[in-house]
């Protein structure tokens, strides 16, 4: 069984949680090239249980992603912090 544990995040996650996975279609890309791009991108960008990051993108397109946040979803999380004055 750890063997099954340490293969797949899923048996992971499910062996460690009680909860249901929920999982959702952020995107639905006809080309597969894009498509890996698109799911590399969401990877790194949102807090997701994929052990690798996905198909390697260049540090240009990373950087403008993150600036413009184009790649959050609706189970992103954000902090925010207030300073006292």
């Amino acid at each position: 069984m750890d063997e099954a544990i340490k293969a797949s995040a899923i048996v992971e996650h499910a062996s460690r949680c009680d909860g249901q996975l929920h999982p959702n279609i952020i995107a639905n890309e006809p080309d597969f090239h894009l498509q890996k791009i698109k799911e590399a991108l969401y990877i790194r960008h949102n807090v997701v249980i994929n052990r690798d990051k996905g198909t390697e993108v260049i540090d240009t397109w990373t950087n403008l992603i993150m600036r413009n946040r184009l790649c959050t979803t609706a189970t992103t999380t954000t902090t925010t912090t207030t300073t006292a004055d």
